[in-house]
């Protein structure tokens, strides 16, 4: 009976070591993912989330655009109006902002700030490493990009220059 009895204890112990191991490494599985996406909701500017939301909010926030374009989304199949900013571009797709993208104003400072980080154009590249750490080892020579949680299909990237400077920073579509 004692036989029976320590095998069944060291069953025991094999699957609650199994299952331990199975919760670790489901959560550092999603840790090194959330390190390569970033949820809509993180991406702001000026502290006001833009993608997927009204039109109005462009205009709320930023003001009177320069230029307001109208264009056409192939991969929707639908036209689309392009606002221009000094600085920022914005795709809206029936009346939502579909994607943005910042680049250097024609003022020296950058009007505009992402995240919560306030990641800015002229910013050194390093300041993502400790934000984005995976997303930063898998970095290419010019751009680093991470893909949006909600809506799919997305990515959110930065471009830099030789000098490590971040030169533009964008959300589009695959």
């Amino acid at each position: 009976m004692n036989l029976i009895h320590s095998v069944m204890i060291a069953n025991k112990l094999k699957t609650m070591k199994n299952i331990i191991l199975l919760i670790t490494l489901t959560i550092a599985s999603l840790s090194c993912k959330a390190q390569n996406t970033i949820n809509r909701d993180e991406i702001t500017i000026n502290g006001h989330v833009i993608i997927g939301e009204n039109k109005s909010v462009l205009i709320s926030n930023f003001g009177t655009p320069l230029e307001i374009e109208k264009g056409y989304s192939e991969m929707g199949e639908v036209d689309m109006y392009i606002y221009k900013y000094d600085g920022a571009v914005f795709y809206v797709i029936k009346n939502l902002i579909d994607d943005f993208a910042i680049t250097k104003s024609k003022h020296s400072l950058s009007k505009y700030s992402l995240t919560k980080h306030d990641i800015k154009i002229g910013d050194n590249i390093e300041k993502l490493k400790d934000i984005f750490p995976l997303s930063y080892k898998k970095k290419r020579k010019t751009n680093l990009s991470l893909s949006i949680i909600n809506p799919d299909y997305k990515f959110f990237g930065f471009s830099f220059n030789e000098d490590n400077k971040i030169k533009s920073m964008s959300v589009g579509s695959y």
